[in-house]
């Protein structure tokens, strides 16, 4: 998907600061989202799969079934 290929350009300050963001059903790519802020990110359908999360707020961020994170990954703490 281009949307997230273009925005994966546009993320290369660590930590990213994506507060409030909304990346409903985008396919983020390979980004590096350690110590990310996304909190009261929409997440909802959005393919994370392929980024790395490790210390990422994700406090009241919103995502669904269809949200996919890296295998081992748990949205829930």
């Amino acid at each position: 998907d281009g949307t997230g290929k273009s925005l994966a350009k546009r993320l290369t300050s660590v930590p990213v600061d994506a507060r409030g963001a909304d990346w409903h059903g985008i396919n983020l790519a390979v980004i590096d989202l350690r110590g990310a802020k996304l909190c009261r990110c929409d997440l909802r359908g959005t393919d994370l799969s392929h980024c790395q999360l490790d210390g990422a707020d994700l406090r009241l961020a919103r995502y669904d079934s269809q949200t996919v994170v890296p295998v081992g990954f748990d949205l829930s703490n």
